[in-house]
């Protein structure tokens, strides 16, 4: 079961522009569009063992701060994704998110902010069956059938579905994840705004954080704008750290394999992170990075899988009689290809004083 359902097909986007007569005249991303209005108002439905954790506090006697963190700890302990990638990148992502809060604001964290670190990333938990409902590559996947390949506007779509995925739909689905689970809990309405505000804007880029957007969405914050974005920017970087300290590894080694995520695209991702850690902290980062990746791969190094490619060295491994040959896929080992990314984006930072 898949953790959000969708509305009745007539009320997708996808739907609306699959007209031959409609599809010609809309773009990438007035499609994408579309969709995130589709996520802000289709209903949640969790999956019923997820429900009946959240149902336990409905009613309890703890403060609504405690009702949360013990709820939310309780879903990663006793659901586990499909996905052994999200099962090995996000098991205790948010405990080291909130631990490293404080690093990142310097001062005593409040209480909304450690809220946000815990619940920012739980869609990517329960949404088990993959992101096929609520990410860009359901745009995709639905309408690529229905734009040639040579359409310039297929391609859109395809640059669309990552940078779409990051910075709207995932953000967006965890938020009204998290209104679901604080409601739950009883939580102030004006703390469920301040964490919502988090949420959403937890994986855009610190330059895009502006104040009319925020207030846009959030017109009832009782936080002054300058104070939010100093939280905002906290949880920012500490999401940013963990990924370094933890999951950069396996992230490029899990996209090596993926032939839709060229070196380009894979180098925007930790570009975005650098910047989302900010200057203070990046060279940590990238030396965490660093660490993450030898790890990673020198454990795989001496693996290969069935169709002889060895994962650790980057090549494909033919057998001939007893022996073996190795051939190079023409990017470098593994190892190397990563460590080279990594130090791409780190060159490419740019902080403003």
């Amino acid at each position: 079961m898949n953790f959000f359902k969708l509305i009745a097909s007539s009320d997708s986007p996808v739907d609306r522009f699959s007209g031959t007569s409609s599809w010609p005249g809309s773009t990438a991303q007035g499609i994408a569009d579309a969709y995130m209005a589709f996520v802000l108002t289709r209903p949640i439905v969790l999956p019923p063992a997820v429900a009946g954790i959240v149902a336990r506090y409905l009613v309890a006697p703890e403060a609504w701060f405690d009702r949360v963190k013990q709820c939310v700890a309780d879903i990663y302990s006793e659901f586990r994704p499909m996905s052994q990638y999200t099962c090995d990148t996000d098991d205790a992502h948010y405990l080291l998110v909130a631990q490293n809060l404080e690093l990142a604001m310097g001062s005593k964290v409040p209480p909304f902010l450690v809220l946000a670190a815990y619940l920012h990333d739980l869609e990517r938990w329960l949404d088990h069956d993959g992101l096929e409902n609520s990410s860009g590559s359901y745009l995709v996947k639905k309408l690529g059938d229905l734009v040639p390949s040579c359409d310039a506007r297929r391609q859109d779509l395809d640059n669309l579905d990552e940078s779409f995925r990051k910075r709207d739909i995932h953000p967006v689905a965890s938020m009204r994840l998290a209104q679901t689970i604080m409601n739950a809990c009883e939580v102030p309405p004006d703390i469920q705004e301040l964490v919502s505000s988090a949420i959403r804007f937890h994986d855009t880029k610190p330059s895009d954080l502006c104040e009319d957007k925020v207030k846009s969405l959030f017109p009832g914050l009782s936080l002054p704008f300058p104070d939010l974005k100093v939280a905002i920017e906290a949880l920012m970087q500490a999401d940013a750290l963990v990924f370094f300290q933890t999951t950069v590894g396996i992230f490029l080694k899990d996209r090596f394999h993926d032939p839709k995520m060229s070196d380009s695209k894979l180098e925007e991702r930790l570009l975005l992170n650098f910047e989302k850690v900010g200057p203070v902290l990046a060279q940590a980062a990238f030396d965490y990075g660093t660490d993450s990746i030898d790890i990673v791969f020198k454990k795989l190094s001496i693996r290969h899988d069935d169709s002889g490619f060895d994962e650790g060295l980057g090549v494909s491994v033919h057998k001939i009689g007893s022996g073996c040959i190795s051939q190079s896929h023409g990017k470098g080992s593994g190892i190397s290809r990563a460590a080279q990314l990594l130090s791409a984006a780190f060159s490419k930072l740019k902080f403003s004083s």
